[in-house]
């Protein structure tokens, strides 16, 4: 556990009123408090106890800001054929690497036009390594 230190109540009120910390609420704050973090950060060694305070404070505000944003931008599951066609193009498959499901099924199936059967699913499950229920509506 990190030692208490001694802070200037007065150098440390000086930092808070220059850079009002407070919680995040859009991106132009957020870029605020990453820019402040930034030049504290690049300060090193020469960091007064108050900036090296100041600077914990802001890491909790961003931290808290990160987890609830991409919480939220990940709160509406992907589509199926969106999940498919992702991981097509990182293993470098294409329609072809489906077989017994014919190329068209597969195209209907990106184009969203059809949805994943369960057998569907097994097949991509297994080519990919994953559980078949990524591939199927809740």
């Amino acid at each position: 556990m990190p030692r208490a230190v001694k802070l200037d109540p007065k150098k440390y009120a000086k930092l808070l009123a220059n850079t009002l910390p407070e919680p995040i609420a859009s991106e132009k704050q957020y870029g605020a408090m990453l820019s402040a973090t930034s030049r504290l950060i690049t300060k090193g060694n020469e960091r007064s106890p108050e900036e090296t305070t100041l600077l914990r404070l802001l890491a909790i505000l961003i931290s808290e800001y990160e987890a609830r944003r991409y919480t939220e931008l990940i709160s509406e599951p992907l589509p199926p054929s969106e999940i498919l066609s992702y991981l097509m193009k990182e293993n470098g498959m294409t329609q072809k690497d489906f077989a017994p499901i014919p190329q068209s099924r597969i195209s209907e199936i990106l184009a969203g036009k059809r949805k994943i059967s369960k057998a569907q699913a097994q097949v991509f499950a297994d080519r990919f390594r994953v559980n078949p229920s990524l591939f199927l509506y809740p």
